[in-house]
This record gives C-alpha cells, sequence and structure tokens, in this order.
C-alpha cells in the first residue's frame, strides 16, 4: 500500500519485479500518477490477487502485471484511456476484467496468454466497443464474453420550459435535431448548449434560444398618427402612450388595447363634455296643492363638477341649500326653482321653475282647520319627472 500523501512519485523500472509473497495493492490518490512509474512494475508477482486502483491514472503502463497468474479479478479506473503492451500478459488466472469507456487503445499482446478469461465487462455500448483499436496478439478478449453496457441515455429539447421533444438512445447514436420550433412572438435561433453527432454517456437536455420580435404599437387621433410608433416585444410589460390630443368640447382617451403578436393600432376616444344641469324631480310647470299643506322637492343633478352646490329659490329669493328642500304649511301661491352653483360661485345651471298654486278658499280654510285640529294635514313629497 502506498501512503496517501506520497505525492506523484517515480516509480522506476522493475521495482517490485518478481516480488512473489505480495499479495495486494492498493494506489491511493496522489499516488502513481500517470507517467510516474515504469515497465515491468509489477510483474512476475505471482500470489498478487488484488488491485486497487484510487489513484485513476490514464493508462496501464507496459508489463505492468506481467505473468500475475494468481490475479482473477481487475477493475480498471475510469480515468485509463489506454492498456499498453503486455500489460497483464500471462496472467492465466484472469478470469475477468472491467474496462472503462474512455479506453480507446489496447495495445499488442496486453491480455496476450490470458487462457482463463471468460468475461469482458464493458462500459458502454457495443457501437463503441467496436470503435476501440485492439492491436494482434490479443485474442482472449475476442474469445471472452463482451458485456456491454446498453444504457438507454434521454435526450430532452425544451421550448419555453416545456418539452418539446425528447429521445432514448444508446451511447454513440446519432443525435437526431426536431424541427425548428415555432412559437408566436419569436424567432428561433438555436438550441443550447450546441448539440453533439453523437449521443456520450449522459443523459442531455437542450434548450430553445429564442429572440422576441420587435412589433410596434401606433397610436392614432381622427384619423392622425399621435407620435412615432413605440416598440415592443411579447415579453414587454407595456408601453407609454402619449397624450391624447385635446379636441375642444370633449374628453378623451385612448381605447382599451393589449400588446399582441403583430403589432396594433390604438384609436383615441372621444367623448362630448355635457354641461352641467339640475331638475326638479317630478317637474310640472303648475302644481296645485291644498291648504297647509307640506310639499318636498327633490333635486337631481347631472355632470355637476366637485364642489358643485344645489341652492333653492323660492319666489325669487335665497331658500336654502341641499338636495331637498320642503315648503312646510303652504298657505299662498308661491316658485320654486333650482340653481346648480360652482364653487366658485357661478351659477352653472338652472331647473325650470315650478308654480304652486295654493287653494285658500273659504272652504279649503275650513277643511284645513278641522284636519289641523285631527292632526291631519296633507303632506306631499315632491318627485323630478323630467328635465328642463
Amino acid at each position: 500500500t502506498f501512503s496517501e500523501d506520497a505525492g506523484s512519485v517515480w516509480i522506476g523500472d522493475y521495482v517490485f519485479y518478481g516480488c512473489t509473497a505480495l499479495t495486494q495493492v492498493r494506489l491511493p490518490r496522489g499516488a502513481w500518477s500517470s507517467s510516474g512509474f515504469g515497465k515491468y512494475i509489477f510483474a512476475d508477482c505471482t500470489a498478487l490477487t488484488s488491485v486497487v486502483f484510487e489513484n485513476n491514472p490514464d493508462r496501464i503502463w507496459a508489463h505492468a502485471f506481467e505473468n500475475c497468474t494468481s490475479l482473477t479479478s481487475v477493475t480498471l479506473p475510469d480515468n485509463v484511456k489506454t492498456i499498453e503492451a503486455s500489460a497483464f500478459q500471462g496472467c492465466t488466472g484472469l478470469t475477468s476484467v472491467s474496462i472503462p469507456s474512455g479506453v480507446t487503445l489496447i495495445d499488442t499482446g496486453a491480455f496476450f496468454g490470458c487462457s482463463a478469461l471468460t468475461d469482458v465487462y464493458y462500459n458502454s455500448t457495443g457501437q463503441k466497443w467496436n470503435a476501440i483499436t485492439i492491436r494482434e496478439s490479443n485474442d482472449p478478449l475476442f474469445s471472452a464474453a463482451v458485456q456491454c453496457n446498453e444504457t438507454p441515455y434521454t435526450v430532452v429539447y425544451l421550448v419555453k420550459d416545456e418539452i418539446y421533444q425528447s429521445y432514448t438512445l444508446n451511447a454513440g447514436d446519432r443525435i437526431p435535431e426536431p424541427e425548428e420550433p415555432i412559437v408566436a412572438g419569436y424567432i428561433f435561433e438555436d438550441w443550447s448548449p450546441a448539440v453533439p453527432l453523437t449521443m456520450p454517456e449522459n443523459d442531455l437536455t437542450f434548450t430553445a434560444v429564442l429572440e422576441p420580435i420587435t412589433y410596434y404599437a401606433t397610436f392614432v387621433a381622427d384619423g392622425t398618427q399621435v407620435g412615432e410608433p413605440l416598440p415592443y416585444t411579447v415579453e414587454s410589460a407595456g408601453v407609454t402612450p402619449p397624450a391624447v390630443p385635446e379636441k375642444p368640447g370633449y374628453t378623451g382617451a385612448w381605447e382599451a388595447y393589449s400588446l399582441t403578436v403583430g403589432g396594433i393600432t390604438v384609436h383615441a376616444v372621444y367623448a362630448e363634455i355635457l354641461p352641467p344641469a339640475v331638475y326638479i324631480r317630478n317637474y310640472a310647470a303648475t302644481l296645485s296643492v291644498d291648504y297647509k299643506t307640506t310639499v318636498t322637492f327633490t333635486a337631481i343633478t347631472a355632470n355637476a363638477p366637485d364642489g358643485a352646490t344645489v341652492h333653492w329659490l323660492v319666489d325669487g329669493k335665497d331658500a336654502g341649500t341641499g338636495m331637498t328642500f320642503k315648503k312646510k304649511k303652504a298657505t299662498a301661491d308661491f316658485t320654486v326653482q333650482a340653481e346648480l352653483i360652482g364653487s366658485d360661485g357661478r351659477i352653472l345651471a338652472v331647473s325650470g321653475v315650478e308654480a304652486v298654486k295654493v287653494n285658500a278658499g273659504f272652504f279649503a280654510r275650513l277643511v284645513a282647520f278641522f284636519k289641523q285640529l285631527f292632526g291631519s294635514l296633507p303632506i306631499i313629497t315632491h318627485a323630478l319627472r323630467g328635465a328642463n
């Protein structure tokens, strides 16, 4: 066993050659670098039964385990790319060997004379095994049963975080590319990362690279374009529209819109500004009531600006403010009218004048007297009926 703090040291040719009592070798991380030992390093160690590679060298050097006749099974580390000439020559007890997928060369006679070799475990596909360069005098490799790892791998193509296409392939298979995706509002540019020609020994995921298409929002008022068209994409949160051009006597706003694929035209919508108005509910030019009748009038306003108030005029004189006005126990004819007064004191609108005729004859007065006596004088709530 080499010390783990031995570092990458040079071990020369024949250093352990013929150590017939050596039974186990462990090469820890940091020891026995890929270029750090010579030939025949463990050759003719006839009692050697176990070799553990923790240092992951990139090659097994020439004649390294030649004639290690007690060695029955070897698992080569994942980093090995080359098995040099006669590396296991004459290992007559060797029945199985595990070869990593990265091996590209098995040199002359590497397994020559391994007469008991029956199983080769190769950690990749049969297609890759057949691509390995195996030089002459390695007949045991061809007579042994080669068991390849045909584990299928998955290729997934994603578009906007959703699976667009997927394939199940073996290592070494040619990787198909699906048709270019069509996504509204985008141009497909490529797959990321780049798609290799053949399948490696791992799953792959590729994401569509999409470039948003630039569209334009055009704003139009009364048939005339307002400002320059505004660019946007399907990823834009919105655009800042220009101010709606003023139009005397109207208020204006842009019609409701959304930023859709293909570009949009947005039109200004104008609404006529209606003048303020005030009405007396259920207005009648003339209203007849009995003697000492209490009449309540209610105003309705339209298009009234903030701060405007309703003023009531009785016989042309200010009689109070509010949306209602009550004339109690009328005994003589009177007129009533509502005015809408702005916060600046200007008269904004006036209602029609309603003339109230009070029946004040002797008989009507007599009836009112008795009704008052018995607490049943009439009360009329007058309500708006139309506009003046």
